[in-house]
C-alpha cells in the first residue's frame, strides 16, 4: 500500500459556526476567503481556523482509498 497526504485546516464559520473542512494551502497559505452554505456569510478561513491536521490516505496500487486517518 502506498500513502498519500493532505494538510487540513478546520474553520468555523463565525455567523452560524458550521464547520469546514479545507486544504490548508487554500484556506491558510493563500488566504481564500470561504463562504458558508448554511447563512451565506463569507468568512476568512485563516481568521476563523480552530484546528490544523496531517490526514494520511492508504492508497491502494490501483489508486483508490483503502483507509484514512489523522497522523
Amino acid at each position: 500500500m502506498e500513502k498519500a497526504y493532505l494538510d487540513v485546516c478546520i474553520a468555523q464559520c463565525p455567523e452560524c459556526k458550521t464547520y469546514y473542512a479545507e486544504a490548508s494551502w487554500y484556506a491558510i497559505e493563500l488566504e481564500c476567503d470561504l463562504q458558508c452554505n448554511k447563512c451565506g456569510k463569507s468568512f476568512s478561513p485563516k481568521k476563523f481556523s480552530t484546528d490544523r491536521v496531517m490526514v494520511e490516505f492508504e492508497v491502494s496500487e490501483e489508486g483508490k482509498v483503502k483507509k484514512v486517518r489523522v497522523v
